[in-house]
């Protein structure tokens, strides 16, 4: 497993979110299966992992399978397993559920921004609005990122690998 996730963290340049995700559905997965070696896993232990991830919504539960599944490929690539062996051939990944978020249409952008209670929050209200940020990105924001004279903001997109834009104001 370890070895697995340095591989992931380093040679694959994911985010440190991701491999704690990989690490987290590998370390059940170690738990459930009790230190037996990759070569060694069943369905079964596959399964009664999964089973205790029944709580997950579809999503979740979808990405720990993907994770399992990543691994796998890996341990066979490697020689830890059989190359035929699918420890996940008879799982069933799941449907999610279409949700509904709460959607503002541009006309209703004054009304939030009134509900701020100071000149300050209104105005972090107002960036993220109006540039579209998440609050990872508003919270990175800097006075130095804000640029008058050229008339853009300088925001840090972490999403997708990390990259600056400069986006007009």
């Amino acid at each position: 497993v370890e070895e697995y996730v340095d591989h992931r963290a380093v040679e694959r340049s994911l985010a440190k979110a991701t491999v704690r995700g990989d690490r987290m559905t590998l370390k059940a997965l170690e738990a459930e299966a009790e230190g037996i070696l990759a070569g060694n896993l069943t369905e079964k232990h596959v399964r009664d992992m999964l089973r205790k991830k029944s709580e997950l919504t579809p999503e979740s539960y979808n990405c720990a399978v993907a994770r399992l599944s990543s691994f796998f490929r890996y341990c066979r690539a490697n020689g830890y397993m059989h190359p035929h062996v699918d420890l996940l051939a008879q799982v069933i990944r799941r449907k999610p559920v279409g949700r509904e978020f709460l959607r503002l249409g541009a006309e209703e952008f004054p009304y939030l921004l009134d509900a701020t209670d100071t000149e300050r929050n209104r105005a972090i209200v107002a960036v993220g609005l109006y540039a579209f940020l998440r609050g990872g990105e508003m919270r990175s924001l800097n006075v130095s990122d804000l640029n008058l004279d050229r008339g853009t903001l300088r925001v840090t997109i972490r999403k997708g690998g990390g990259w600056v834009d400069q986006m007009p104001i």
